[in-house]
């Protein structure tokens, strides 16, 4: 009877190891569908959203429009958009536009977004550009962005 009572209990944990990781193993995973190539360059922000392009530092032309590129998780977009401010070394907005879902928005996975972004001749050769999570509520407590540096020549 004892025996019985620990080859059941043993039984129970294999069951419970087994399904534990069959569950890590699958939800672990980002759809391949909406992944991009990661790179060393690219950014991860609180795992809300990664900046492909343009890399941190990286030189763009002062004449712009500047290409951006990157996956965020869907609740950083409203509307399959959120916005992005091109600035100066000064804070000045030199431009601003927003970037679009490259496939279904609604959903807490990560989504593919593209977007161009015109903005005016800069003062300086340092600056900044910001992914801005959309926020259509205005309460402080949603906003959230994310700052990558640039250098204009």
């Amino acid at each position: 009877m004892k025996n019985k009572i620990i080859y059941i209990i043993i039984g129970l944990i294999i069951i419970v190891i087994v399904v534990l990781s069959v569950q890590f193993i699958f939800d672990g995973k980002i759809d391949s569908k909406t992944q991009t190539s990661t790179t060393t360059d690219s950014y991860l922000y609180k795992d809300l959203i990664r900046i492909d392009s343009p890399i941190q530092n990286q030189k763009i032309s002062a004449s712009g429009p500047v290409k951006v590129s990157g996956i965020a998780r869907g609740n950083w977009y409203f509307e399959a958009s959120f916005p992005v401010q091109v600035l100066d070394s000064d804070g000045t907005v030199l431009g601003s536009g927003p970037v679009q879902a490259q496939g279904d928005w609604m959903t807490t996975d990560f989504v593919p977004f593209t977007g161009e972004i015109d903005f005016t001749k800069p003062k300086g050769k340092t600056g900044s550009i910001i992914f801005k999570k959309d926020n259509p509520s205005g309460l402080p407590a949603n906003d959230d962005s994310v700052s990558i540096s640039i250098n204009f020549e």
